[in-house]
């Protein structure tokens, strides 16, 4: 599928548990139970064309759509997830699903039409050279905002203080820190300027590994999203 306007093909993603094929997820708020998936699909796509026909697709206001941001994060946290670690950066357009909908109203049986914003999966980014290719994207008007994934190492703060100022130096080191934690890091922003931020610490368990949201996780990030805006 393509996205008017972005001018490449689109990945929609969902729970992993409602696969569409091997490679395309949809998020969603909920699963059905594998012998009832089609009964919902019917009634969600009579639901949304019933809409269509009275009219009523409002578009999310962007204080509903900043509400939603956080949410839509930890879900792109959880899709990468079911990828595993050691993967390179991957963005995410942010799209409001109304009006992805009232453009493919074939995607009612992939997406939920009660969420403000759906993400879809874009190409994976380079992670040497993540800040230039993060400077060459600008988005068209239909998306609302993006979300980036990436697996960071995080040290002990006495530990950054002795890392070296030059930045590929301090990389090697902090890679090589015996104090070092590796983690997922994803940061969201909005055209309006809303911003979410979530990082998962690696566990070398069998757990999932905490989970931490905060803005403060991730400014310059942060600030380098809000620019694909600018």
């Amino acid at each position: 599928m393509t996205i008017r306007g972005l001018g490449k093909q689109v990945q929609v993603c969902t729970e992993p548990s409602r696969a569409v094929n091997s490679t395309t997820f949809t998020f969603g708020s909920g699963t059905a139970p594998a012998n009832s998936q089609e009964s919902d699909t019917h009634h969600r796509r009579k639901h949304l064309t019933d809409r269509c026909e009275h009219g009523r697709m409002p578009t999310a206001s962007a204080d509903e759509r900043a509400a939603g941001l956080p949410a839509v994060v930890r879900e792109i946290e959880e899709f990468a997830g079911t990828a595993g670690w050691d993967r390179p950066p991957q963005m995410f357009a942010l799209v409001p699903t109304q009006e992805l909908l009232t453009a493919e109203p074939d995607l009612a049986e992939q997406i939920d039409p009660e969420a403000v914003l759906t993400p879809i999966a874009q190409d994976e980014l380079p992670a040497e050279d993540l800040a230039e290719a993060l400077a060459q994207i600008s988005w068209p008007e239909q998306v609302a905002g993006c979300a980036l994934v990436q697996e960071i190492v995080v040290l002990p703060p006495e530990a950054e203080a002795g890392l070296p100022e030059d930045g590929e130096a301090a990389r090697a080191a902090a890679a090589e820190h015996p104090d070092r934690q590796e983690a997922r890091l994803v940061a969201g922003v909005l055209r309006e300027g809303g911003e979410a931020c979530v990082m998962r610490l690696r566990d070398t368990g069998d757990d999932n590994g905490d989970l931490l949201q905060d803005t403060s996780l991730a400014p310059n990030l942060l600030r380098a999203l809000h620019a694909t805006f600018t």
